[in-house]
């Protein structure tokens, strides 16, 4: 958590806080004293996190900890996680985001090649397979359905927190099934 730090200057001491943006917590007469104002505020704040916890409120490094998860679904969202277009294969949906159809309908390609009809279809259904089995890859390393998760489950919390309303979710791409099942509402 760190231990915050005490400064001297011109015979007076400065005590800063660990691990925030503020400056200091003032200047004393003595490095005792400036330590001891750095361990009243480090206790004040962990029971500032705790009294938050028993509410039901994010705080600290829990909220630290919220706000990354959620922040990698949103960049996600930005990013376009969206299902893979597998075409007008038959027997496959149009769109998927499982890896595994996704390596079925390259399969499927695959075998399609012998039977292709010159030689720039048979190249074009090569690099159909080559960017399917691509994309089946990216989907297996792919977070977006665990940060999907992790938003579901505290992002109601991370809200109330912050302010962040349901239209503005809505904004920044979050589908609305998204919202209700985090029971995030209008």
């Amino acid at each position: 958590m760190g231990t915050g730090s005490v400064y001297e200057q011109h015979g007076r001491f400065t005590a800063k806080p660990p691990g925030t943006g503020l400056s200091s917590l003032g200047t004393f007469d003595t490095y005792e004293e400036a330590d001891e104002a750095i361990e009243r505020w480090i206790a004040e704040r962990e029971l500032r996190e705790q009294e938050a916890a028993a509410r039901g409120e994010l705080a600290g490094e829990e909220l630290a900890r919220v706000t990354k998860l959620i922040n990698g679904y949103l960049d996600g969202l930005e990013e376009g996680d969206a299902a893979v277009g597998l075409g007008a294969l038959p027997g496959f949906p149009a769109t998927t985001r499982d890896p595994d159809v996704v390596m079925r309908a390259a399969a499927e390609h695959e075998s399609r090649i012998a039977k292709a009809k010159s030689a720039t279809d048979r190249l074009r259904t090569m690099q159909r397979v080559r960017d399917l089995k691509a994309a089946a890859e990216r989907l297996r390393t792919d977070t977006s359905a665990d940060n999907e998760k992790a938003f579901i489950q505290h992002g109601a919390a991370w809200a109330a927190r912050y302010g962040v309303q349901y239209e503005t979710f809505r904004d920044a791409g979050v589908p609305a099934s998204v919202l209700k099942d985090a029971g995030i509402t209008r």
